[in-house]
């Protein structure tokens, strides 16, 4: 019998069982405010209020995209300027500054 793995990039299925509170904010609140057909918990949504800024990976690979040019992050938390990149999938190749748990829960509490 041959036993055969399937690897994914993390956060290519959508939500884990392992993800941090961070990307259970970040999934909860694409999930609030995406379209239904978009499945806003793996890619993120496009949103933008006085409080914060979502916005998906992009894939026109557009020079003068702001968001495939790396200028953008997908995420901004505007009040405390925190701010977060992915490649494609929320949680795959996740960039920010290190956050403690309680800012996450702080956000959390602004947020919902």
């Amino acid at each position: 019998m041959v036993e055969i793995s399937v690897v994914m990039a993390r956060g290519a299925g959508g939500a884990q069982d392992d993800d941090t509170p961070l990307e259970k904010l970040l999934r909860d609140f694409a999930n609030l405010h995406g379209a239904k057909n978009e499945w806003s918990e793996k890619y993120g949504t496009d949103y933008e209020d006085d409080v914060v800024m979502m916005h998906t990976y992009c894939w026109c690979d557009e020079a003068l995209c702001k968001w495939c040019g790396g200028d953008e992050p997908n995420f901004r938390y505007k009040p405390t300027g925190f701010e977060v990149t992915w490649y494609k999938y929320i949680g795959r190749d996740m960039k920010h500054r290190p956050i403690s748990s309680e800012e996450v829960a702080e956000m959390r509490k602004k947020l919902f």
